[in-house]
């Protein structure tokens, strides 16, 4: 009889723990390219941080989020790159359908390059976080770096994506 109870009890516990399991599994993505600005994309947001000096608005295609849309705004922070870049702060946010996720980016120590434009310095460069995803994106986060570069960015970012 004690053996029948104890049964009734942990079959149904271990049915919950898989379950709870599967709702919390993962899947790597990630964005990636060269994504030219323009203006006809989602807005920055409003009114934008004290400081910012531009917004960026570009959409693209990522194999795990299908097309997306996003801006950013940037925010000189005063301070050079070690190798003679200014430093900007950036902030923003990728709309999916059916979600979205905020973007915040730190200024990169260098510089960086455009592979298409090696001799030429990039605008900005960012290590950038991606969190506090909602609908789709709940629970998403995501870092790499995007390198501002004459009229495009150019995105290495690797997420984490939730089922």
């Amino acid at each position: 009889m004690r053996i029948t109870r104890l049964l009734c009890l942990a079959v149904p516990a271990l049915a919950l723990t898989g379950v709870a399991a599967a709702a919390t599994s993962t899947h790597p993505a990630s964005i990636k390219g060269r994504l030219k600005w323009g203006s006809s994309f989602k807005p920055c947001a409003s009114p934008q941080r004290v400081g910012s000096v531009i917004c960026i608005s570009a959409k693209g295609t990522s194999a795990a989020l299908g097309k997306y849309e996003y801006s950013r705004d940037a925010v000189p922070t005063g301070a050079q790159t070690s190798d003679g870049c200014p430093e900007f702060t950036t902030r923003g946010t990728i709309w999916v359908k059916g979600g979205k996720i905020l973007l915040t980016g730190a200024p990169a120590s260098t510089c960086g390059k455009d592979p298409q434009q090696p001799d030429v310095s990039p605008d900005a460069n960012y290590v950038v976080t991606l969190k506090n995803g909602s609908g789709r994106l709940k629970g998403a986060t995501g870092t790499g770096t995007v390198l501002a570069a004459r009229g495009t960015d150019i995105w290495a970012v690797a997420l984490t994506l939730r089922k």
